[in-house]
């Protein structure tokens, strides 16, 4: 299966993948449904040390800082940094992607997960993007 043991992920509030699709989405397939932190784990020891296993379930902030469409139109991402409750910003480090984002819309053909190269050659800065709020929670493996 795709994911072996599942993964953990902030996954948007509905009002929130509700405002990155309107703000953001062109492409006839919007997700915008989660930002990835750690895959092909079920073990809360695996997260990302900014996050601890008490973490599981609760709601965090995270600002749009850059956004990007693929030149054929195949897919569309938006850049995200986490807020911590401190009022410290993560940019990186918060899930195991170079760059951590939300796959906001496919043109219904395109894999979501090709948003991984995309935003490795590049994205437009977005200055003073929305903030989102997305729950820290574990999806597990479909069932074979």
């Amino acid at each position: 299966s795709m994911h072996p043991a599942g993964y953990f992920a902030l996954v948007l509030t509905p009002a929130s993948a509700a405002r990155l699709v309107g703000a953001f989405a062109s492409l006839p397939s919007p997700i915008a449904h989660h930002c990835t932190v750690r895959y092909g784990t079920s073990d809360v020891a695996d997260l990302p040390e900014v996050f601890s296993a008490a973490d599981v379930g609760r709601v965090f902030q995270l600002q749009v800082t850059g956004f990007a469409t693929r030149a054929d139109g195949g897919v569309q991402a938006a850049v995200v940094a986490l807020l911590l409750p401190d009022g410290r910003r993560r940019s990186r480090g918060f899930t195991e992607n170079p760059v951590p984002h939300v796959t906001v819309a496919t043109d219904g053909v395109t894999e979501p997960f090709t948003a991984h190269a995309l935003l490795e050659v590049g994205f437009g800065a977005v200055v003073d993007g929305l903030v989102l709020s997305a729950t820290l929670v574990h999806t597990p493996a479909p069932r074979p």
